[in-house]
């Protein structure tokens, strides 16, 4: 919570805070009109100050406290395609309102925000654009905020917590899907964007779609164009670069396979011509080791023939005997057969003796 520091006592100090009440905090040398954060306390007591301490508050907020209230500290618009922008105070309520075309003109005619917290004012708005069915269920709506602050750190602080605000807000509507974008900008952007008669966020999305293509585009006719025409022609543009780049990145990846299959070839042949003595020396080696495999190969050869010229007068030699035994046993048949031919004749004669000798003995007796 923010608050104004409005009256200082020893100890403590009046601070008139946001939500237009006043509190007692401990001095810690503040400043009169010295604009400050509390935290808020969990313990019983009063934020209403009394008797002359308030009499003395009321007196003193007349003076310094109204000067502060209503002076102008922060910048906050809103951009769906009607556009509207809130004048805050240092306690981020608002002061003014206004519609920056028609269509934001047409929102804002039924709706009383002053002096309401821009959270609470950010949500009145939108629950208004949902209902006119601005931002019905597309996936090109959107919703754009800035926040503008003398000091950037607090314009910083202030998108964060509007950014997270509207987010749960969207969340819990139903068909809703708009995409939220909450930035912190300079008070130049602000003029820059009031010049031409038109909010800064709008004046950002126009340049990122300037961003996403290579060609150029109509700047005045795409800042009155909704935000969701915008954020499509951005994510086409978008779509067709990651196209571009894929292509690209695959041409260079054949390139760079070209160039490292070049680089291999180069490299074999910086090596010949770095050591032409060993490549000479490993061409007389390999051509030694193919006369040693020719040299193998005719004594493989030359063995198979002497082996097979061995086999063959073995196999003649062999024939050979085999021829001599026959003729062998033929002469030993023959042999038997004359002995067997001299035994019988043998027989013969001695038949031929036995008879004789029986002739000379009957003879014999005869005589």
């Amino acid at each position: 919570m923010k608050g104004l520091v409005v009256e200082l006592y020893k100890r403590h100090a009046i601070i008139l805070t946001d939500d237009g009440l006043f509190t007692k905090v401990r001095n810690n040398n503040y400043e009169i009109g010295q604009a400050i954060q509390i935290i808020e306390s969990n313990k019983k007591g009063s934020k209403f100050i009394t008797g002359a301490a308030s009499l003395a508050a009321a007196l003193t907020i007349t003076t310094i406290g109204s000067a502060a209230y209503f002076t102008p500290t922060d910048y906050v618009s809103l951009d769906v395609n009607p556009s509207v922008e809130y004048t805050l105070n240092m306690f981020d309520r608002i002061l003014d309102v206004n519609a920056v075309n028609e269509d934001g003109e047409s929102i804002l005619s039924g709706l009383d925000m002053n002096n309401m917290a821009i959270g609470d004012a950010v949500k009145k708005t939108l629950n208004e654009l949902i209902a006119e069915g601005y931002l019905a269920d597309d996936p090109d709506s959107g919703v754009i905020i800035t926040t503008s602050n003398k000091q950037i750190v607090k314009a910083e602080v202030l998108a964060e917590e509007l950014d997270r605000e509207v987010k749960d807000y969207l969340m819990d509507e139903k068909n809703v899907a708009a995409e939220v974008k909450v930035e912190a900008v300079g008070s130049e952007r602000v003029q820059e964007a009031r010049e031409l008669g038109v909010t800064p966020g709008k004046l950002n999305l126009v340049e990122e779609l300037q961003s996403s293509t290579s060609g150029s585009i109509n700047r005045n006719e795409w800042l009155n164009m909704p935000v969701k025409d915008i954020n499509k022609a951005i994510k086409e543009n978008q779509k067709q670069n990651n196209k571009g780049k894929n292509k690209g990145k695959d041409k260079a990846e054949e390139k760079d396979d070209n160039n490292k299959n070049k680089d291999k070839y180069r490299d074999k042949d910086n090596n010949k011509s770095i050591n032409p003595s060993r490549d000479q020396d490993n061409e007389k080696d390999g051509n030694k080791n193919n006369g040693k495999y020719k040299d193998s190969s005719k004594n493989n050869d030359r063995n198979k023939d002497k082996g097979s010229s061995n086999n063959n007068d073995r196999n003649k030699e062999k024939d050979s005997n085999i021829g001599k035994d026959s003729n062998n046993n033929k002469d030993i048949d023959k042999i038997k057969e004359k002995d067997k031919y001299k035994d019988r004749d043998k027989d013969k004669d001695r038949d031929k003796d036995k008879d004789k000798d029986k002739v000379r003995y009957i003879y014999n007796d005869k005589s």
